[in-house]
């Protein structure tokens, strides 16, 4: 006859309780497999020897860094670090091209050191001639000194004197820094540098030498100020070559004094040759001056 209506009820609420459990059934696995996957992350974080990543992309980046997946790769890149300091990821993977690339590499490398060693030792030389006082004097209308003896340091201490009376004669503020009412030197003397050549001594020698006997006759270091108004050079006056080094066709005085080599000379002579080097002297100096163009 009919169904009851209280079955029908029951039927219902049976099919309401059965997609509810289907539901949260649902729910309960989708949970399960975050569950899951944040303990995989974890783990995977836990392994990374304390390494954090600061982004979502940490892996990704470390495996697209050049020379992460290929030993091969990874040599390659830092022989070209260490050679040319960067990196080119342009050329093929092919061994031929790599290796053209690195001789190219060596042989630059190779130019670029002997163009350093070049310039190192240029500088070394100079440096040393610049000591040893074979340098050029770059000056004109100085006082040259040919040749050295006991007497040397008295007759630069005279000069040193005359600068110094130059000096006071034009001391006040209209004459030094206007320059009115200059009274003019009686000598280019004692206005001139004066460069002094010796053959006898090294140039640090002779510059302590010299710089003693200006101290010991009140000469102040600022009034004949080494390297500047007075220079010390090494060579042979009778030498054309060392005369021009020290611009002797361009020096307004020339001051020829008689060295150890004049007393060597005559005593091997038997005293027949009497000053033989300060008349070679001459003789040299005579022709620079009259075969330069100055």
């Amino acid at each position: 006859q009919g169904t009851p209506s209280g079955v029908h009820d029951d039927d219902g609420a049976l099919d309401s309780l059965f997609e509810a459990l289907t539901s949260n059934a649902a729910q309960y696995e989708s949970l399960m497999d975050e569950l899951a996957s944040i303990k995989t992350a974890t783990g995977a974080s836990r392994r990374l020897k304390g390494v954090r990543p600061r982004e979502s992309g940490f892996r990704t980046q470390i495996a697209s860094t050049m020379g992460y997946n290929s030993l091969h790769e990874a040599i390659w890149y830092s022989v070209q670090l260490l050679a040319a300091g960067g990196v080119d990821d342009s050329i093929p993977d092919l061994t031929a091209l790599r290796v053209i690339y690195f001789l190219g590499l060596l042989s630059g490398l190779v130019v670029f050191a002997i163009l350093v060693g070049f310039i190192t030792d240029g500088v070394t030389t100079f440096m040393e001639s610049l000591n040893e006082g074979k340098t050029k004097v770059v000056t004109a209308g100085h006082t040259l000194v040919l040749g050295t003896n006991e007497a040397t340091p008295r007759l630069v201490a005279q000069i040193a004197h005359m600068r110094r009376a130059q000096t006071q004669c034009n001391s006040s503020f209209r004459q030094k820094y206007l320059g009115i009412g200059i009274h003019p030197p009686s000598t280019s003397v004692a206005v001139a540098p004066v460069v002094v050549m010796t053959n006898t001594k090294e140039k640090a020698e002779m510059k302590e030498k010299l710089a003693e006997g200006l101290a010991s006759r009140g000469i102040e270091e600022d009034e004949m100020v080494m390297g500047r108004d007075l220079m010390v050079r090494v060579g042979d006056s009778t030498s054309t070559h060392d005369l021009m080094r020290v611009s002797a066709d361009t020096a307004l005085n020339i001051l020829i004094m008689m060295t150890e080599r004049d007393d060597e000379e005559r005593d091997a002579s038997g005293g027949k040759i009497q000053n033989g080097a300060t008349l070679r002297t001459i003789l040299a100096l005579r022709h620079v001056l009259f075969t330069s163009a100055n």
